[in-house]
């Protein structure tokens, strides 16, 4: 199945309905002028898993990964292609631990 994209318009909503951060989840697309829409407006943009955070569309409040934990995902999932999320979680805490 394809991704879901996020548009400017879906992010204006979220901004007038108050909100200021935007999770990404792994199956969706942030277009590029939504992503100027949020930059422009001050508001969070977080690329998340769709497991643990909510997406736009859910307009959630969940507990988010901190910038860190999802660098060292991107990273883990890009450069190592790891997609377990056991063994991705144990790693980020491994490694923020040595980094924080």
């Amino acid at each position: 199945m394809g991704k879901k994209l996020i548009t400017e318009r879906h992010v204006s909503e979220l901004f007038q309905s108050g909100q200021r951060e935007i999770v990404i989840a792994a199956d969706e697309l942030l277009a590029p002028l939504a992503r100027d829409f949020a930059t422009s407006n001050r508001m969070k943009i977080i690329y998340g898993n769709a497991d643990k955070s909510p997406s736009p569309a859910g307009c959630g409040a969940g507990q988010a990964p901190s910038g860190i934990e999802l660098k060292i995902r991107g990273i883990l999932e890009k450069d190592f292609d790891i997609s377990d999320e056991d063994v991705l979680e144990a790693l980020v805490q491994k490694i923020k631990v040595k980094v924080v």
